[in-house]
């Protein structure tokens, strides 16, 4: 997995499903990579901008070692310091380019997922600065960028987990800061990313 909160929050709830280990802890802007049960390694790189994304996909593209599969999420920071719908659709168009040369490579083997911006809720964000970037309407613009990117399937090799449809029906109750949700959302999230996988 790589990418910003949205992704670590995923990791987290992978981590409360498999792991042995109850210690285990996910928080902060950092990476973290854990052996589970089965010899399975699970990995979260910090990656908030969409260009630490795809520098990691064409290291995967052109590198020995690839992940069997990628769970990515970008745009909150974009979003909160950068600000420009139109240049995070750019962004998105180079990783889904890249995204697809690591699928051919890997001649489709590996199982790609991105997850949508959650849902904000205003009200509840703690800072000015976030009050006056994560907005309602900017949040569906960002994830309108990435229904128009021809990444996700059947166009691109991305299956899409709606995180925004998720967030916003669970509503402002879900979450302590307007923001990040509750582990039970997450815990959802993780079982729709899992049921896809059979269907695929």
């Amino acid at each position: 997995m790589a990418g910003d909160s949205i992704t670590r929050f995923l990791f987290a709830a992978l981590l409360r499903l498999l792991a042995d280990d109850d210690e285990q802890i996910v928080f902060g802007h950092r990476g973290f990579e854990y052996t589970l049960p089965g010899n399975i390694r699970a990995s979260f790189i910090w990656a908030p901008y969409t260009a630490n994304i795809t520098s990691h996909i064409t290291q995967w593209t052109h590198g020995s070692e690839q992940p069997d599969y990628i769970i990515i999420s970008t745009g909150l920071w974009h979003m909160l310091h950068i600000g420009d719908p139109e240049g995070y659709k750019s962004a998105i168009l180079r990783l889904g380019n890249l995204s697809d040369g690591l699928v051919n490579k890997q001649r489709c083997d590996v199982r790609m997922h991105f997850l949508s911006i959650t849902e904000v809720f205003p009200p509840k964000l703690k800072t000015d600065e976030k009050k006056q970037a994560l907005t309602l309407h900017r949040v569906d613009e960002y994830n309108q960028c990435i229904l128009d990117s021809h990444m996700l399937q059947p166009a691109g090799p991305f299956g899409l987990v709606d995180m925004h449809h998720l967030t916003r029906g669970c509503g402002s109750d879900c979450t302590h800061d307007g923001l990040h949700y509750s582990n039970t959302t997450y815990d959802a999230a993780l079982q729709i990313w899992a049921n896809s996988l059979q269907l695929d």
